[in-house]
């Protein structure tokens, strides 16, 4: 029983794989020149870099609010244990260290495209600022 299902699935896999083969080679007579589009809406690197540093920002801003929420409820649960009370200040630390480095980055990532914008642009500080 089992040999005829083994020999069904391989009368089916080829009877797929030579009915695709027919419908590719009904294709259109002067098909044209190629063309590649671009499925981003972003013209450059640094738009991208930007663009994933804003992303970052608003789902970490979330998970910082959800986990300040959570350090609190854990302040309350504490109740003046002294245990609880260094877990429930470790994890707000380490909440507000993190919504920094987010922060962080999100400013770094703007500098670079800044400069890299400057670059591009052929300018620089020397040629901004005049003197007399």
């Amino acid at each position: 029983m089992e040999t005829h299902f083994k020999k069904l699935y391989i009368a089916l896999f080829f009877g797929l794989f030579i009915s695709v083969s027919f419908a590719f080679a009904q294709g259109t007579p002067n098909p044209g020149p190629v063309q590649i589009v671009n499925p981003l809406k972003f013209d450059s690197i640094q738009e991208v870099v930007v663009e994933a540093a804003k992303a970052a920002t608003t789902i970490g801003f979330y998970v910082a609010v959800f986990f300040i929420i959570y350090s609190g409820f854990l302040f309350v649960k504490a109740r003046g244990n002294e245990e609880a009370l260094k877990s429930a200040k470790k994890t707000l630390l380490y909440t507000l260290i993190g919504t920094a480095v987010l922060l962080g980055a999100t400013v770094l990532a703007n500098v670079i495209k800044g400069t890299l914008d400057q670059i591009r642009a052929g300018t620089n500080s020397a040629e901004i600022i005049h003197f007399g």
